[in-house]
């Protein structure tokens, strides 16, 4: 019987070892001690463990206690506050578990919170990811991934409820994919198949409502016709004669639409006005764009205020406090632009900070990150890649100046 006391690397062979306060990798400890281990005890037979924190994956016959990740066949074992990956795992007792219970036959678990995949006859209570095949099971507060739950009762679920026939769920947020003949009550993610359901609060993937009234939902509602909207804030991107609001994400096909508040990707809004958008406004022709904070490829004629992203093809534009991605302004002013401003001919540009590569006739001020081709141009306080500067200024910059002629 040896004593090991502190060692921290891989101790892959000890038989008949003690070993307190070992921190890696134990992959091969038959009847051992093992004392607040941490990491990858993958094969211990006849062991009693303490606080272990990684990768007990093949424990038999063992008493766990306060281990945090992967314990992936515990046989006859008893786990209090594992957090992490039980994938199989056969009549067990699991408390405060957290992470990937993937095959759980017979089993009682409490408060796990991650991927519970195969739950058989099972009683789970605040479980909140993948639980993908429960079959008479019934759950609470269960957040994640409910793929195929036949004759279920689920609350409080969150996640990605995709098969669910003849299921009553109250407040899922996730993936719902096929629900036919379903009461929806808060649920907020991919409800792609829904044919005459009532959705409250939904916040996710709504791709295919027909006749449908949603309320508060968020995400992806893609093939919306004659649906009235509240509150939607995600991926609307066929809505035809549709009221929206306080929608914030990806509207890419909106005809004749008034959307209030959208903050996500309206590609194709024409003839449209938008107040408070913050993504993806690819094209807006004759628009009016107020505090859009994202993806504005191609405004013609446009007035941005406080747009932060990927203002690539301004022709005309006036832009205040811009901070992404301007990488084609022509004849622009910016105000506070702080990153990827590639191509700026003519343009005054004050404490813009990054990826200024080709800036021709231009005033930089407090600009930090790479200007690579910069030709008649004060820059100062560059600080990161000024590679190519030809008769210029340079004041404190402090990275990366290759080539200075």
């Amino acid at each position: 019987m040896t004593a090991v006391k502190r060692s921290s690397p891989g101790l892959r062979s000890l038989v008949g070892t003690t070993v307190t306060r070992n921190s890696h990798d134990l992959r091969s400890v038959g009847e051992t001690t093992v004392t607040r281990s941490s990491h990858d005890l993958r094969s211990l037979v006849g062991t009693t463990v303490t606080r272990s924190s990684h990768a007990l994956r093949s424990l038999v016959g063992t008493t766990v206690t306060r281990s945090s990740h992967d314990l992936r066949s515990l046989v006859g074992t008893t786990v209090t506050r594992n957090s992490h990956d039980l994938r199989s795992v056969g009549e067990t007792t699991v408390t405060r578990s957290s992470h990937g219970l993937r095959i759980l036959v017979g089993t009682t678990v409490t408060r796990s919170s991650h991927d519970l995949r195969i739950l058989v006859g099972t009683t789970v209570t605040t479980s909140s990811h993948a639980l993908r095949s429960l079959v008479w099971t019934t759950v609470t507060r269960n957040s994640h991934d409910l793929r195929s739950v036949g004759e279920t009762t689920v609350t409080r679920s969150s996640h990605d409820l995709r098969i669910l026939v003849g299921t009553t769920v109250t407040r899922s947020s996730h993936g719902l994919g096929i629900l036919v003949g379903t009461t929806v009550t808060g649920s907020s993610d991919d409800l792609r198949s829904l044919v005459g359901t009532t959705v409250t609060r939904s916040s996710h993937d709504l791709r295919s409502l027909v006749g449908t009234t949603v309320t508060r939902s968020s995400h992806s509602l893609r093939i919306l016709v004659g649906t009235t909207v509240t509150r939607s804030s995600h991926d609307l991107r066929s809505v035809g004669e549709t009221t929206v609001t306080r929608n914030s994400h990806d509207l890419r096909s909106v005809g004749e639409t008034t959307v209030t508040r959208n903050s996500h990707g309206l590609r194709i809004l024409v003839g449209t006005t938008v107040t408070r958008s913050s993504h993806s406004l690819r094209i807006l022709v004759g628009t009016t764009a107020t505090r859009s904070s994202h993806d504005l490829r191609s405004l013609v004629w446009t007035t941005v205020t406080r747009s932060s992203h990927d203002l690539r093809s301004l022709g005309q534009t006036a832009v205040t406090r811009s901070s992404h991605d301007l990488r084609s302004l022509d004849e622009t002013t910016i105000n506070k632009s702080s990153h990827d401003l590639r191509s700026l001919v003519w343009s005054t540009v004050t404490r813009g900070r990054h990826d200024l590569r080709s800036l021709v006739w231009t005033t930089v001020t407090r600009s930090s990150h790479d200007l690579r081709s910069v030709g008649e141009t004060t820059v100062t306080r560059g600080s990161h890649g000024l590679r190519s500067l030809v008769g210029t200024t340079v004041t404190r910059s402090s990275h990366d100046l290759r080539s200075l002629g």
